[in-house]
């Protein structure tokens, strides 16, 4: 039984690979998409995954436009930024597009873990709060 499907994008296979193998074994579902026009699609036609993961550096659509067409999907989701280029982030920009969290590169496998697992946390707690409503 799945944890929860998570969504990789990155335009390194081999990131892609790490990720899948490394989320995988704690037993989430996992898609990964190189091509990150391609995951644009798939976020505008409202795909259900619980956390979206992305490259903020990929040719043609960035991470960052891919969070801004998941917002505008309102998608029930967590998303979280990976970046080798933290410190060159505005934060004002971030703090309006409202990201979940951020993976800095190069990570440890335990961060990618723990940054996911809270993901899913807040995810489980804000849907607990509209089944209250």
């Amino acid at each position: 039984m799945s944890k929860g499907k998570v969504l990789v994008i990155d335009d390194e296979d081999l990131m892609c690979d790490l990720i899948e193998q490394v989320l995988e074994i704690k037993g989430y579902s996992i898609t990964t998409m190189t091509n990150s026009s391609a995951a644009l699609e798939e976020i505008e036609q409202k795909k259900d995954y619980d956390v979206i993961i992305a490259d903020i550096r990929m040719p043609k659509v960035s991470g960052i436009d891919l969070l801004r067409a998941a917002n505008a999907q309102n998608m029930d989701y967590q998303f979280i930024l990976i970046t080798g280029f933290y410190n060159l982030l505005a934060p004002d920009i971030l703090k309006l597009l409202n990201p979940f969290g951020f993976i800095k590169k190069p990570f440890d496998i335990n961060t990618l873990i723990t940054t996911v697992e809270k993901a899913f946390a807040k995810k489980d707690e804000i849907n607990g709060k509209k089944d209250k409503q």
